[in-house]
């Protein structure tokens, strides 16, 4: 924003530095002691300092006006980049999001198939335990003749646990059954329990 000169040694004014001389050259700055229009030593000091400090001014505006463009345009590089970078990670954000809900569903579903397997194999099991114990009672009070009943040894009985039960001496079991070793009863071993 450069102005053209008007006298000669006044290069480059701008609108406020002509302003500022105006009253100068209105009031006509003339010298009492030489010639018409020749400045004196300090007034043209004056104005070359005033011009050096407009082209100073002058430069410093045009160096602002600059920087202020290009912060202008790193400013929009960068609300583009941030708006950009916000909508991808919000994009991945919501993508991980979906992953560990589609997990979790999958996993409580898995949670629940496993609960029901081990509830059905654990009915199943009592189911059978149930049965062989009716069974095993069943068999233990069978009358096999008018003069006692038919046991079958079940896993932890003993001989004198089991002469208890029915009321009747060991000895009486050991030689009805003729046991050579009464301490060694296996698991479904039948036994005769002599009345």
């Amino acid at each position: 924003m450069k102005s053209s000169t008007t006298q000669p040694g006044i290069a480059a004014l701008t609108r406020a530095g002509f302003a500022a001389l105006a009253p100068l050259i209105a009031a006509g700055c003339v010298s009492t002691q030489g010639p018409a229009h020749r400045p004196q030593p300090v007034e043209r000091a004056d104005l070359t300092l005033m011009e050096e400090r407009i082209r100073r001014n002058e430069g410093d505006v045009e160096s602002i006006e600059m920087q202020i463009g290009r912060l202008r345009d790193d400013l929009v590089r960068i609300q583009a980049n941030a708006a950009t970078t916000h909508s991808a990670q919000i994009s991945a954000l919501e993508s991980s999001l979906h992953t560990l809900q589609q997990r979790l569903t999958d996993l409580e579903a898995q949670r629940v198939r496993d609960r029901e397997e081990v509830i059905a194999k654990l009915s199943a099991r009592i189911s059978e335990l149930l049965n062989q114990q009716t069974a095993a009672r069943s068999q233990t009070q069978t009358r096999t003749s008018e003069y006692g009943y038919e046991h079958i040894v079940a896993g932890g009985e003993v001989l004198s646990k089991i002469a208890a039960i029915y009321g009747v001496s060991v000895k009486a079991i050991i030689e009805a059954n003729q046991l050579t070793n009464p301490d060694a009863l296996q698991v479904g071993q039948k036994l005769f329990i002599p009345k």
